[in-house]
């Protein structure tokens, strides 16, 4: 690294409001706070009593982490340019800051271990608790992670700088934007939190602040957030409650830098805030002090070759520090000029929190061994700990000078990314994430289409991961919930959470039957539902008929017969007499009866009617009897295991008319209903189920519905345009072991990088990646074999065979 001498003159420090601090309040750094969350930090009068020309004013940011883990070098090589764009391209101070602290974990815990929506469900709500309770002490016990973006100017006054910080904003959210993150700005509530868990570490939840309540009773905002005592020693903090503070600070760079040092710095299970504070250079500054130092580095050869000569030695070589030095400022000449290089200042420094002294000596001592194994020197900023801290803050204060020269290509080694997080308000819970140690809780509902794939080898895990997102819309939500089951796998489950498994074949054992042509209580538009119900109809003959074609006079037919059928039922619906007594609604036999007696010598009548008699009076007449299945019951499950061929086709047209009817009048009732279809491959094996797939994935997401589909590979998916199109409408994913894959196989699906997928290939059970919108992050979704979820949950035939011995 280059290193320069410094001139304090270039890097101002902030004025301080009070010389000796006469209350514990003082040593905030903080002369005016703005409802917006433009803060002033200095006092506008001087010592002399007269007014300032300039007072220093920040603004703060939150910025979004992305995925910078789990590239390829490739795609980290891109991103480190662009964030040094980013770092070339400001002109203003500014700070970099990633803060672990506590979470409020009262409201944390608030927000995730949701209220059963029943009492039937409390004991399965109890499960799921106990769950999430053990991942959350699995985890990092609670830590958070925020990373602060803080901008920082010098302004006569208050709109002067509100002014200047709205015309840069723009420019500053497009080069997040670039790097694929999202800058958000702090109002002064959320600033004030965020100072509270700096000073308050553990009482997160403590904190209170109303705008409103500030101002009209001109309270004191500093009192919300100091600690109550606050003494400082040369080498640490000690705040209350025995809480203790050490500041450190970078004293020794390596001539080479790693992406891995912050990384493995702000993933420890501690504490800890990271603050990169940045002052750049003017270009002609830079141009003029490394030209100061090629000219001094020139001299210094210069008067060696004299002494060579004087000493009889007239070589002219150099030693070889002389000689690299003066080819580094050349070069850096070289790009300052041509603007492809920065110079700036940057102080680094990191505060470490512990509960008591000891734990303190054994955080300092593991950051220590860290800077070493990265070959720096990172020690207490001694006798300035307070000025350090004040420095350390989400302000833009800057109270001790411990900058020192850097390029903004070597700081852009210093990437502040690492892993998005899914964390959204009301959501379920997905496991962890793999690299951060975080909860995923995620909610469907909030994506652009909640609609989802899930894809995995036998045995990875996907029945499993469904089947505990099931559990926890039946239990923390009032949501339906439908599962086509093509291998009879959610029998157990039907029968354990009070469900109803529809088996669609002629087993005695079943008990609920499905009426395509059934009439529910509420029909908002008798006109449009009869015409839906004719289009049915067309698709039910066109299978009785095949491999003939159903013809324009067939269609004819069809549509007065249940144009009629329908008419007289609703006519008997109206009837004053008949209100107690519904009539039963009409069957395929009807539908038949209706199509003989209208078209006795019809020919194409006939050939309806001969072929539709083995599903009207036949072998295959289980859609021929009156709807049984309770539209009550939350969780419904359509089993067809042990169809025939011939009656395959049937089974689906009546399975997804019946699961899209139950969207179309939960939607009237404004009750979502979640659709899950197991192997789906067997679906998308047939033209019809196909297309009628398809059309329920494009249009479900009106009608509140959200569909989910399983299938074992992901080569699946790319079979034909409609189950491309069917991957590509689905914003959530789920894939888990693929066996072996390469990136160009998934290419044209999603872009993930080949880091990401070898989370994939040979990947453990249970853990995979997930996707939620635009984030794509590794998780580990396993449970321990003992809990009664993973009981109920498996299906690996062999541990199911040894449980039941056992």
């Amino acid at each position: 690294m280059l290193n320069l001498f410094r001139k304090d003159t270039l890097t101002p420090q902030t004025k301080r409001i009070y010389k000796v601090p006469l209350c514990i309040q003082d040593t905030i750094p903080i002369y005016r706070i703005a409802e917006n969350g433009i803060f002033e930090l200095e006092s506008p009068i001087n010592k002399d009593g007269g007014k300032k020309k300039l007072h220093q004013f920040d603004r703060m940011y939150l910025f979004e982490d992305i995925n910078f883990s789990t590239q390829d070098e490739e795609e980290k090589e891109e991103t480190g340019k662009r964030f040094e764009t980013l770092l070339r391209s400001m002109n203003v101070s500014y700070k970099i800051i990633v803060s672990n602290h506590y979470a409020d974990n009262g409201k944390l815990r608030e927000e995730i271990l949701q209220k059963a929506v029943s009492k039937e469900r409390e004991p399965l709500a109890r499960e799921y608790h106990q769950m999430i309770e053990e991942r959350l002490q699995e985890g990092r016990g609670g830590l958070l992670q925020s990373k602060y973006f803080i901008v920082t100017c010098r302004k006569p006054d208050y709109e002067s700088a509100k002014n200047y910080f709205n015309i840069i904003e723009f420019s500053i959210q497009q080069l997040f934007h670039r790097l694929g993150s999202c800058l958000i700005p702090l109002d002064a509530t959320e600033r004030l939190r965020a100072l509270h868990s700096y000073y308050r570490m553990g009482d997160e939840a403590s904190f209170s602040f109303d705008w409103n309540e500030y101002l009209h009773l001109k309270r004191d905002w500093r009192n919300d957030i100091i600690n109550t005592s606050l003494r400082e020693y040369p080498e640490y903090l000690e705040m209350e409650s025995g809480n203790c503070a050490c500041v450190m600070f970078i004293r020794k760079y390596p001539n080479g830098l790693t992406d891995q040092f912050l990384n493995e710095l702000t993933n420890m299970n501690f504490p800890l805030i990271y603050t990169m504070d940045v002052e750049p250079l003017d270009n002609d500054v830079a141009y003029q002090m490394v030209m100061k130092k090629y000219m001094s580095n020139e001299r210094s050869i210069n008067r060696e070759q004299e002494l060579k000569n004087e000493n009889g030695d007239y070589s002219t070589n150099i030693n070889y520090e002389r000689r690299k030095q003066q080819r580094d400022t050349e070069e850096m000449l070289e790009r300052i000029s041509s603007f492809d290089e920065r110079l700036l200042y940057v102080g680094i420094t990191i505060v470490i929190k512990a509960s008591s002294r000891e734990k303190l000596e054994e955080r300092t001592e593991k950051v220590r061994i860290i800077g070493k194994t990265h070959n720096m020197d990172i020690v207490p900023h001694s006798h300035r700990q307070l000025d350090a801290l004040n420095t350390s803050l989400p302000t833009g204060a800057r109270f001790v000078n411990t900058m020192r020269t850097i390029t903004s290509e070597e700081l852009s080694i210093f990437i502040p990314f690492n892993v998005q997080e899914i964390h959204d308000d009301l959501g379920y819970c997905y496991g962890f994430n793999k690299v951060s140690k975080n909860l995923i809780i995620g909610n469907r509902k909030l994506l652009k289409n909640g609609n989802g794939m899930v894809f995995g080898v036998p045995g990875s895990g996907k029945s499993y991961n469904e089947k505990s997102e099931m559990g926890q819309v039946l239990c923390f939500s009032k949501d339906d919930i439908i599962v086509v089951d093509p291998m009879g796998e959610y029998k157990g489950i039907a029968a354990a959470w009070g469900g109803q498994y529809i088996n669609l074949t002629q087993s005695a054992e079943n008990v609920f039957y499905v009426n395509p042509f059934h009439v529910p209580d509420e029909v908002p538009d008798i006109d449009r539902f009869v015409a839906e119900k004719a289009e049915f109809a067309y698709a039910i003959c066109e299978q009785a008929l095949k491999p003939a074609p159903l013809t324009s006079r067939h269609i004819a037919v069809i549509d007065k017969a249940v144009s009629s059928m329908y008419e007289e039922y609703f006519r008997k619906r109206k009837d004053k007499r008949r209100r107690k007594n519904r009539p039963e609604s009409p069957t395929i036999p009807v539908m038949r009866n209706r199509i003989m007696e209208l078209y006795d010598d019809n020919e194409a009548a006939k050939e309806i009617a001969e072929q539709l008699e083995v599903f009207a009076d036949g072998t295959l007449d289980i859609f021929a009897r009156e709807q049984s299945i309770s539209d009550e019951n939350r969780f419904t499950v359509y089993g067809f295991s042990e169809l025939g061929k011939r009656m395959r086709a049937m089974a689906m047209l009546v399975m997804i008319e019946s699961i899209t009817a139950k969207i179309k009048y939960n939607q009237s009732d404004g009750v979502a209903t979640w659709v899950y279809v197991d192997e789906m491959h067997e679906l998308w094996g047939e033209e019809y189920s196909l297309h009628a797939l398809e059309k329920m994935w494009r249009e479900v997401r009106k009608r509140g519905g959200i569909c989910t589909g399983m299938s074992q590979n992901l080569i699946d998916a790319k079979r034909n345009r409609s189950t491309k199109t069917m991957v590509s409408n689905s914003e959530f994913m789920l894939l888990l072991d693929q066996g072996t894959m390469d990136k160009e196989a998934v290419e044209d699906l999603f872009d993930i990088s080949s880091e990401q997928l070898a989370c994939v290939n040979g990947a453990e059970p249970g853990t995979g990646l997930i996707r939620f919108g635009d984030k794509i992050v590794p998780f580990d979704n396993t449970m321990e074999k003992d809990s009664s979820l993973y009981q109920l949950f498996n299906t690996n035939f062999h541990e199911m065979v040894k449980d039941k011995n056992a």
